[in-house]
């Protein structure tokens, strides 16, 4: 093979995994990228839906449902275990989202927070500390934060919050996953987001609250900065692991 066809082979190659690669540092989920599909005798992997806004699920391992301030988003058919809501406002808490067909347990923040101090907690197996989470337009005494440790991951809530000086002890939690908001409005916006991830050191990131007028808005995801950050459009499904 002469230089000139080794040279044309090269750039075909070189364009090629531009092409076919993707960010070692940037997963994007779109919802037709769900999977989960556990063929007989594979670990069955705890799987978490954004649904949009601030709203999740999550569904561990075992089989628990969890969802987490529901508001926004359209499946919610598989009935809740357990509840969390992080405060009030009508943007996270709407609870005629969950099914009635079974009785859950629901976590306010009342019960988060007791007075303010957040508690550790143990429902149904799961492991709960309950985190401050604050700003102009949220209480501290209101607003909480939730880290859920279940088969082996830590995954963080931040509820409604901007950067805090609380987050300076979050590097010691080991958190695997956290959600953050970054709607600039009501919460800090990307770039300050970006200085929280920096601080808290999570294995990973996932954009919530993205919008002050949306449920996803691709411009503030987009000026979040994180080494591992994953974009979860609503509807899409993660596996999540440790």
């Amino acid at each position: 093979m002469n230089k000139w066809k080794v040279h044309i082979l090269s750039i075909f190659l070189a364009v090629s995994m531009v092409f076919m690669g993707c960010s070692k540092t940037e997963k994007v989920v779109n919802k037709e990228s769900n999977t989960n599909k556990q063929n007989s005798g594979q670990k069955v992997l705890p799987t978490l839906t954004y649904l949009a806004h601030a709203s999740v699920k999550i569904k561990t391992s075992k089989g628990l449902v969890i969802y987490i301030d529901p508001a926004f988003g359209e499946d919610y058919s598989e009935p809740a275990d357990i509840v969390f809501i992080t405060h009030y406002h009508a943007d996270h808490y709407i609870l005629d989202k969950i099914s009635k067909e079974k009785k859950y347990k629901l976590i306010t923040p009342e019960e988060a927070l007791k007075v303010g101090v957040p508690q550790k907690l143990e429902v149904m197996g799961i492991k709960v500390e309950t985190v401050n989470a604050y700003n102009s337009n949220h209480s501290k005494t209101e607003c909480v934060g939730y880290i859920l440790e279940f088969d082996g991951i830590k995954l963080y809530h931040a509820g409604d919050t901007s950067k805090i000086k609380e987050m300076e002890d979050f590097p010691s939690k080991n958190i695997t996953y956290a959600l953050l908001p970054m709607d600039g409005v009501y919460n800090m916006g990307p770039e300050e987001a970006s200085e929280v991830a920096k601080i808290i050191k999570a294995k990973y990131y996932i954009p919530i609250h993205t919008g002050a007028d949306g449920v996803y808005n691709e411009e503030n995801i987009g000026k979040f900065k994180a080494d591992n950050k994953i974009v979860l459009k609503p509807g899409a499904k993660l596996e999540l692991k440790e």
